[in-house]
C-alpha cells in the first residue's frame, strides 16, 4: 500500500511541476530515464563478467591437483609452465602470452575473425599443457584466424581464395591411431579438445580398470561433447593395456590356484 502511494504521489508531483514548469519538467525526466537505462545496463555488463571471471577461477583452481606434479600455476585467469605463459585480462577480454624460459618475447590478441575473445581463450587452455611453448601458442592463434600483435608488429592470419580452396591435393598418408591405454600423457594431450588434466585423469583411470575396453567408453568418463568426439574417433583406439597391474594380480592369483 505504500508503494503505491510513493508512486501516486509522485505521479501528482510530476504533473503539478509539468503544469507550472513544461520544458525544465520534460528535460529532467528524460535525463532522468537515460541515466537509470546507463546504469541498469553497466550493472548487467558487470555482473556479466564477475560470473564469468568467478567460473573460470573454480574450474582452474579444481584442476590444480592434477598439475602439481608439473609445477604448473592454474589460477587467476593464468596459465604457466617452464616455457611460456598464457593470461585472460580480468575484462574477460583481453589474452596476452608470455615468454618464460629466458626469452623476452611476448603478444596480445588484437582481433579474432572466426571465434570470440572468450571462445579462443578456452580453445586455447583446453590445448595448453607442461610442454606448450611460445611459438606454438603463436601457430595456434593463427589456426584460429586470431590476429596478433608481437613487439610493435602485427601478424594477420591468411585467408585462402576460393580458388585455394577447390585445388586438388594429394591425400596425406594414414596416421596410426594413438592407442589411449598404452599412450603417454604428452601424447594424450597431442590429441584435439585434450589438456593435462584430461590427459592425468585417462591414466590414473586406465589404471585402476585395467585398461578401456572401447572408445566410447573414454567418452563417456570424460564427458566429451558429440562435436569433439566426432574429431577423435577418427585418431583414437583401445588395445590391450600392456603392465596393467590387473593383469599382473590376476595371473599371479592363477599360478596360486
Amino acid at each position: 500500500m505504500d508503494r503505491f502511494r510513493l508512486i501516486a504521489s509522485i505521479v501528482v508531483l510530476f504533473i503539478y511541476c509539468l503544469v507550472l514548469y513544461p520544458a525544465p519538467t520534460i528535460i529532467t525526466a528524460v535525463i532522468l530515464v537515460i541515466g537509470f537505462l546507463l546504469i541498469k545496463n553497466i550493472g548487467n555488463d558487470t555482473t556479466e563478467i564477475s560470473s564469468r571471471t568467478v567460473r573460470r577461477r573454480a574450474a582452474l583452481n579444481s584442476a590444480k591437483l592434477f598439475l602439481a606434479p608439473y609445477n604448473d600455476i592454474w589460477g587467476n585467469l593464468r596459465l604457466s609452465n617452464k616455457y611460456c605463459s598464457l593470461r585472460l585480462g580480468a575484462n574477460g577480454y583481453t589474452i596476452t602470452a608470455r615468454e618464460t624460459n629466458g626469452g623476452n618475447r611476448s603478444f596480445i590478441v588484437t582481433k579474432t575473425s572466426t571465434h570470440s575473445k572468450e571462445e579462443l581463450w578456452d580453445l586455447l587452455c583446453t590445448r595448453f599443457g607442461h610442454n606448450t611453448n611460445f611459438d606454438e601458442l603463436i601457430e595456434q592463434c593463427k589456426t584460429f584466424q586470431a590476429t596478433i600483435e608481437i613487439s610493435g608488429n602485427v601478424y594477420t592470419p591468411k585467408v585462402r581464395t576460393a580458388a585455394q580452396r577447390t585445388e586438388k591435393k594429394e591425400p596425406a598418408p594414414k596416421k596410426e591411431k594413438l592407442d589411449i591405454n598404452n599412450a603417454s600423457e604428452i601424447e594424450l594431450t597431442g590429441l584435439p579438445g585434450i589438456s593435462i588434466v584430461m590427459a592425468k585423469k585417462l591414466v590414473k583411470k586406465r589404471e585402476e580398470i585395467g585398461g578401456f575396453k572401447t572408445v566410447n567408453d573414454i567418452f563417456v568418463f570424460l564427458q566429451i561433447k558429440p562435436h569433439m568426439q566426432a574429431q577423435l574417433e577418427s585418431l583414437i583406439c583401445v588395445k590391450k593395456m600392456k603392465g596393467s597391474v590387473k593383469i599382473q594380480l590376476n595371473k599371479e592369483r592363477s599360478i596360486d590356484l
